[in-house]
């Protein structure tokens, strides 16, 4: 019972590691569409597709289309299968499952040729890439597949960026999810911007409104005083016939007056009503952006510590990624090591069994010369013997030579597997005190980022209620000061009216005496009047006009101070958000730049232990072949050369000889150029600069650019070398 469930424990977890295993390949499966073949640079009219519907392992099958976009649509349908590793990709044809011939010519048998296919990540799309050259001229070409990675879920979304892209596409990656996410922010923030712009066209148009109100206002005054002026006209002249008409005209007069100043106090209320309306719709939109702004801030904050959060993982990842491929490169060298050992350990063995072979055949030539040729026995014996020993030293130096190449090479293993061990303990440790001391700064800034925004919010929301304080203070002694000069225009009122009275009375005893006075009475009063009334109304509108520039000075300074506050933490967002996405971006091409180096110390370790790395310059100057790339003549003597990494930069090393003499002693191109001048003469007019490749880098061949300014002329010229061809370019000097 036991054995039992040992064994069906195994089959569970043979059958979890194949399905492991197959998942990683799964992406294969599903409609990659193509935009048709290139011949000779010029896009075809096919239109081509491949459909893969099964994968298992490393292995998977499904089928290309290929047809004729015009009326007739020949098409053909072939099977295909292949393979997919860490190494290379094959695709192959199979058996032909559909074909409708084209109305002119056949379909072209390409199957014998042999593809070069690539995959890569290029914008938000998964690239294929199949190129055919040097078959035949109809198969020759490159056609490229593509699939959408938003067509993949956000974890198969990072694995194909980090498996097929460079480190500029894993930097720069971004889900559908995130982009999505982005877009309504955008949309939000345009939204918001156009309400801001809407509340400003309701501002100016309430203004536009209110101005037009008080000239109406203005305008019904004037028209009142002039109507006034000419009633007190007529009232004087006829004055003269009936002294209780005029009374009556007075009483009639002071009640207009009375009802003149009671619309003048009622549109100074309206006025202040409808600016303290305003003012409260002013002050609730100012409180609704604010909490707008104060969520936004909070949001984006989240937003920035779980995308602090995220790339930390990333980065994590990456190091753990990293120590597991160092961990299996050692493996492999010290695998190698041991294969080499192994192979000298057969060396020696089988020069043992080739010495005991010749020892075998000097004893039958013994025998056989001792029974042909008896009078010459003793000299062959002392030879035979001269041979013996000088076979046996052979063998003896042989054997101390392998076993000290053994132990030599032994004690190269351990000191490059103690080296490497170190190396790679040593970046390991500096990767993670540098992650811990990134994510340090990160945290710091994101607290000093809010406290500042909390205590800024604070002291906005403190001046805003200091504000409001004051314009209530306002408001309030605006409202006395209106009502004690209602107060003191009634009591004015009522002493006229009283005094007017009197004098009334009086001139009814003495009409004749008292009229002139009266007249002069009446004058005074009517002068009296109109400056008192034209004097209130000028106070009124000049206390309309202080209190209306007054709230639309408070609603622009606080809708000024919302936007410039809204601007300035939007620009500290923006600009904690670039440092943080430079940070990490030097930081992962840092971690990138420090295992190619790591790669490069233990290939050139491993070559140096096994006595298998690169010739020198020297020798790779006399044996590999020499390509002439380019001839320049030139009338100027000095001469500037400048060598940088051809694309990316992936570690390539080279050097440098000008007529045989080296100038550049295997150094490595990258952004900052290799500089070096030379000056022709009429003695020297022929300079040669030979480029030797002294690896192939990451991505092979070894390619360069090399500018050279010549006085005011430059050239560009794009090399390729590898370690079999050397590059050659030459300056002939035409001048005096």
């Amino acid at each position: 019972m036991l054995n039992c469930k040992k064994i069906i424990s195994l089959l569970l977890f043979c059958i979890c590691c194949v399905a492991v295993h197959s998942q990683n390949n799964t992406w294969l499966i599903g409609t990659w569409n193509g935009n048709g073949n290139q011949v000779n640079g010029i896009k075809s009219q096919l239109i081509k597709m491949i459909v893969i519907e099964s994968v298992d392992g490393e292995t998977f099958a499904g089928s290309r289309t290929t047809e004729i976009n015009d009326r007739y649509h020949a098409k053909i349908v072939t099977a295909v299968t292949g393979s997919l590793n860490d190494k290379e990709m094959t695709l192959q044809n199979g058996i032909v499952l559909f074909k409708k011939e084209p109305v002119k010519g056949q379909w072209w048998d390409c199957s014998s040729c042999t593809p070069q296919n690539r995959i890569f990540i290029k914008g938000d799309s998964l690239i294929l890439t199949t190129r055919i050259s040097g078959c035949q001229h109809n198969c020759d070409g490159t056609t490229v597949y593509y699939r959408l990675l938003c067509e993949y879920d956000s974890v198969m979304q990072r694995y194909l960026v980090g498996r097929f892209g460079t480190p500029a596409d894993i930097a720069a990656f971004k889900s559908c999810e995130q982009r999505k996410k982005e877009d309504t922010v955008r949309t939000a923030i345009a939204a918001a911007e156009k309400r801001v712009i809407h509340n400003e066209d309701s501002i100016a148009q309430t203004k536009s409104i209110q101005a037009k109100q008080h000239r109406d206002s203005l305008e019904a005054a004037a028209a009142y005083l002039r109507k006034r002026h000419k009633t007190v006209t007529d009232s004087t002249s006829i004055i003269d016939s009936i002294a209780k008409e005029k009374k009556q005209r007075i009483e009639d007069s002071i009640a207009k007056v009375r009802k003149y100043h009671k619309q003048v106090q009622d549109s100074i209320t309206q006025a202040q009503a409808l600016a303290k309306k305003r003012w409260q719709q002013s002050q609730d939109s100012i409180n609704v952006a604010k909490q707008k702004e104060q969520q936004r801030i909070r949001d984006s904050l989240n937003n920035a510590v779980v995308l602090a959060k995220k790339r930390q993982k990333e980065i994590d990842d990456s190091l753990a990624l990293a120590k597991l491929r160092e961990q299996q490169r050692l493996q492999d060298s010290v695998i190698a090591a041991k294969k080499h050992q192994q192979f000298i350990a057969d060396s020696t063995k089988n020069a043992l069994t080739i010495a005991k072979k010749r020892q075998k055949e000097i004893d039958d030539s013994l025998a056989l010369v001792k029974q042909q040729e008896q009078q010459r026995l003793q000299d062959s014996i002392a030879a035979a013997k001269k041979r013996q020993k000088f076979i046996d030293d052979s063998t003896n130096n042989a054997i101390a030579a392998a076993k000290k190449r053994q132990q030599q090479i032994d004690d190269s293993l351990s000191l490059v597997k103690q080296r490497e061990q170190k190396r790679i303990k040593d970046s390991l440790d500096n990767v993670a005190a540098l992650a811990k001391q990134r994510q340090k700064e990160i945290d710091d800034s994101l607290a000093l980022v809010k406290q500042q925004e909390q205590q800024r919010l604070q002291d906005s929301i403190a001046a805003a209620k200091k504000r409001q304080k004051f314009i209530d203070d306002s408001t309030n002694n605006a409202i006395t000061a209106a009502k004690k000069r209602q107060q003191q225009i009634d009591d004015s009122l009522l002493l006229i009216k009283q005094l007017e009275q009197q004098r009334i009375q009086d001139s009814v005893t003495a009409v004749k005496i008292r009229q002139q006075q009266i007249e002069d009475s009446l004058a005074a009063i009517r002068d009296k009047e109109q400056r008192r009334i034209a004097d209130s109304i000028s106070n009124a509108a000049i206390l309309a006009k202080q209190r209306r520039k007054f709230v639309e000075d408070s609603t622009n300074d606080a809708i000024a101070t919302a936007k410039l506050r809204q601007k300035q933490v939007e620009d500290s967002l923006l600009v904690v958000q670039q440092k943080e996405q430079k940070r990490i971006q030097d930081s992962i091409s840092n971690i990138a730049l420090l295992e190619k180096i790591h790669q490069q110390h233990i290939a050139d370790s491993i070559a140096k232990a096994n006595g298998t790395g690169n010739p020198s310059a020297a020798k790779a100057f006399e044996t590999r072949t020499n390509v002439l790339v380019q001839t320049y003549h030139i009338t100027t003597p000095d001469i500037l050369i400048e060598l940088f990494d051809n694309a990316q930069i992936d570690g390539d090393r080279v050097s440098v000889y000008h007529n045989k003499e080296l100038i550049v002693n295997n150094q490595m191109l990258n952004k900052d150029p290799i500089t070096f001048k030379i000056h022709a003469d009429s003695a020297h007019r022929e300079h040669a600069f030979t480029m030797i490749a002294e690896n192939l880098g990451a991505i092979a061949p070894n390619t360069a650019l090399m500018r050279i300014t010549v006085g005011t002329q430059i050239y560009k010229l794009g090399i390729k070398t590898d370690l079999q061809t050397n590059a050659k370019i030459v300056f002939e000097y035409d001048g005096n």
